[in-house]
């Protein structure tokens, strides 16, 4: 069965990564992710609300540490996203992360 690469699934996939990391795609799934006559996996649920974001004060309280060590790492996190001059965390990121963190 040949599944097609969107470009929701390279998305998911950059998001899971740790900061700095690297992946290799093959130049045919980059080409037909970014095509726009590729539609969205029948499974992506394009309805659905966004997943919310935290603020530090919140990441901060979920992983038990201080909000000034939540901004001194922010830029480690795969979930975190710039808005303007504020920063938020993806609380879905924040999930995964924690899970591949734990043994």
């Amino acid at each position: 069965m040949n599944q097609r690469t969107t470009k929701a699934d390279l998305l998911r996939a950059a998001e899971l990564l740790p900061a700095g990391s690297s992946i290799v795609l093959s130049r045919e799934a980059l080409l037909e992710a970014l095509s726009d006559n590729g539609a969205e996996s029948p499974d992506t649920d394009t309805t659905a609300p966004p997943a919310p974001l935290l603020t530090a004060r919140q990441v901060a309280e979920r992983l038990n540490v201080s909000k000034k060590w939540v901004y001194e790492h922010a830029d480690k996190f795969p979930f975190t996203r710039h808005i303007g001059a504020a920063l938020r965390f993806d609380a879905a990121g924040l999930e995964r992360w924690l899970s591949k963190q734990r043994p």
